[in-house]
């Protein structure tokens, strides 16, 4: 994830798209070029012959369809029709648990050497297959976020995943601020905005500020300057005209990467995963109203070691209140006159009955 060839700027530069620990949202009218554009990035990270794929296309086109094959079972969707759209948000369910899954992994794996900042590294996946980062791609996600609990649970997935190996990536053609809810948005590091309308959709996507830094993709023409955008990846943001592939050169390019592979796309790992406010509900003493973090970081760590023995109170916070979405909050807990931080029973049982219904 050093970078992947994506286009070239106005001096035809070579311009590469990063993945390391990024996630990435394209967004433009009709006819800028958002799929093409993304499926560039696409064809790029497959020739990693460790990387796990899924793609959910919601408009129903077939534009990512050359890559099916190499798509994890199950984690590719072509449609505009209501199961599609469900099949979208199962996979982001299964995205929570993985981010679950690895966790521990990454921690156990850095703890032995493997990483100096517990990072997922090449190093990682060498040990263990199943770490091979994650890839994933819903092309008008804005048939998501129109689901409350699906937006809340995509900016979650952004939030956590990054540092797991887990990269989404994001497009859409509805540029409005329930389309693109801030909290998705201004969690994403790689940006670029295609032909828009206007400056408002240009910050909407770029940022506050990215107008007056000189951004203009509402120059742009949909039909006309096919591919061309302005991104913002914190380095520099300039204008970029992505590599265009044809359905053809990406036949070649999945053919190339499926032998990679032995020809067989690599499949979802199977593993046990946690619901951690469920587990901190069963690990709850009885009686009380109040828990500390660190009380309840050693009471998950003794009943299921594998999950949460290289955790500390710090991230099962996090985690918790992360998963909680704001319903759940972290108080002070008074134990023998000394404060330590924690959380209440009401509110715990008030985000697990939430996030059940």
């Amino acid at each position: 994830f050093k970078g992947v060839p994506y286009g070239y700027d106005q001096r035809h530069r070579p311009v590469a798209y990063n993945l390391e620990q990024r996630n990435g949202i394209f967004g433009g009218m009709p006819g800028a070029g958002k799929s093409a554009t993304v499926r560039t990035v696409v064809a790029g990270v497959v020739l990693d012959p460790t990387i796990r794929l899924m793609i959910f296309e919601l408009k129903g086109i077939g534009d990512f369809a050359p890559f099916e094959p190499l798509c994890m079972k199950g984690m590719y969707g072509c449609g505009a029709d209501a199961a599609t759209v469900q099949a979208a948000k199962s996979a982001l369910d299964w995205l929570e648990k993985e981010t679950a899954r690895r966790g521990p992994l990454i921690a156990k794996y850095a703890a032995a050497g493997l990483s100096e900042d517990n990072k997922l590294t090449p190093a990682m996946v060498r040990k263990d297959s199943s770490l091979g980062p994650i890839v994933a791609v819903f092309d008008e996600f804005h048939e998501i976020t129109r689901d409350k609990d699906a937006a809340e649970q995509l900016e979650r997935r952004i939030k956590l995943g990054r540092a797991l190996g887990i990269h989404i990536v994001l497009a859409t053609q509805r540029l409005d601020s329930k389309a693109v809810p801030i909290g998705i948005v201004s969690n994403v590091s790689n940006r670029v905005a295609l032909a828009v309308p206007s400056h408002t959709e240009t910050e909407l996507i770029l940022g506050t500020g990215a107008y007056s830094r000189g951004a203009r993709p509402n120059f742009f023409s949909p039909g006309v300057d096919q591919g061309w955008g302005y991104i913002d990846d914190e380095k520099q943001m300039r204008a970029v005209r992505n590599y265009y592939l044809t359905n053809k050169q990406l036949k070649a390019i999945v053919a190339r990467a499926l032998a990679m592979r032995g020809n067989v796309a690599i499949d979802a790992p199977r593993a046990e995963v946690r619901n951690i406010l469920h587990d901190i509900a069963e690990v709850w003493t009885d009686g009380r109203t109040r828990e500390r973090w660190e009380d309840l970081v050693v009471a998950l760590a003794d009943r299921w070691p594998d999950v949460y023995g290289n955790r500390d109170a710090r991230w099962v916070s996090d985690e918790a209140r992360s998963m909680a979405n704001g319903a759940l909050q972290s108080v002070n807990v008074n134990r023998s006159g000394s404060n330590r931080k924690g959380c209440d029973k009401a509110e715990l049982d008030a985000s697990v009955a939430r996030l059940a219904g």
